[in-house]
């Protein structure tokens, strides 16, 4: 398996910027070592009835004070990302997942001005599903169709996280023994 950091995010909608992550959740491949947090959302950020639903987060939750909010669980993941992987992999993670970390990334960038700390290719597992599969199919329906349990619903970032560390090992696995 490659060394990366199959990373998940849960967000109040679809536009960094307009909406906000929720929560970070992440996994190492090489030692398996976890991450997980939740915030609340910064004052201006809307918030997708729809977004609710899939996370299954409350508006009471993703405002609540006393969680830290979205700038300080992105240095905590930039942290505990230190000495591993600079490998970013999960499903649409370039086209979702970065986007709103790398927005957060522009904000810290304005008083802590460092480089984006993460290689700019990713392993997608949607693109992964698609050559295998021959067809562009969900996160879950990969897990079902490779005998795996889907993530559960609502999403939780960290179960997205093994989820999709669990179904690129699956395909990976799958592709060398048609090597062979």
């Amino acid at each position: 398996m490659i060394d990366c950091i199959v990373v998940d995010v849960e967000t109040t909608g679809l536009v960094p910027g307009v909406h906000q992550i929720v929560s970070i959740g992440a996994v190492c491949s090489k030692t398996g070592q976890e991450f997980y947090k939740e915030c609340n959302i910064f004052e201006h950020n809307e918030i997708s009835d729809q977004a609710l639903i899939i996370n299954g987060f409350t508006e009471d939750q993703i405002r609540d004070v006393n969680k830290p909010n979205p700038l300080d669980i992105y240095i905590e993941f930039l942290n505990w990302c230190e000495g591993r992987a600079n490998i970013l992999a999960g499903h649409n993670i370039g086209s979702f997942d970065v986007q709103f970390l790398k927005h957060l990334h522009e904000i810290y960038n304005e008083t802590t001005p460092t480089k984006w700390p993460f290689k700019y290719h990713y392993i997608d597992l949607h693109s992964m599903g698609v050559l295998h599969f021959k067809e562009s199919l969900s996160h879950a329906k990969i897990a079902v169709r490779l005998g795996l349990e889907p993530e559960p619903s609502p999403h939780n970032a960290l179960a997205g996280a093994r989820s999709e560390l669990n179904c690129i090992k699956k395909l990976l696995e799958v592709y060398h023994e048609s090597q062979v």
